[in-house]
């Protein structure tokens, strides 16, 4: 999430700012109805404050439609989609490594 000071006064234009943190994040789809996924989603975000990343539930089928994802193609677990690059993705175990290496203290 993107804040905006409030004392500043600025002009964006409507789905100018969407396009732009688009492509600077790394999408996480993960199963909202899994308790571990939302876990660790939720520790995830706490580490992450939106910097990096944004976090889309499998279940929310017209955000995955926009990326070319259908329910089948998430049965093999958590898909990261890196913002700048819609194709290059990673899934699973891969996408969870992905994730602490590209965090600040990642590396895993």
């Amino acid at each position: 999430m993107i804040k905006i000071r409030r004392d500043v006064a600025c002009y964006v234009p409507t789905g100018w700012l969407n396009k732009i943190t688009k492509s600077m994040k790394y999408h996480v789809i993960y199963d909202g109805n899994c308790n571990l996924c939302t876990n660790f989603t939720k520790l995830l975000e706490q580490f992450d404050r939106g910097k990096l990343f944004d976090y889309i539930p499998m279940q929310d089928r017209q955000k995955l439609a926009e990326f070319g994802i259908t329910a089948r193609d998430c049965e093999m677990g958590m898909i990261l989609i890196d913002g700048k690059q819609p194709n290059r993705r990673w899934q699973g175990s891969e996408a969870a490594e992905e994730i602490t290496n590209l965090l600040p203290f990642g590396d895993a």
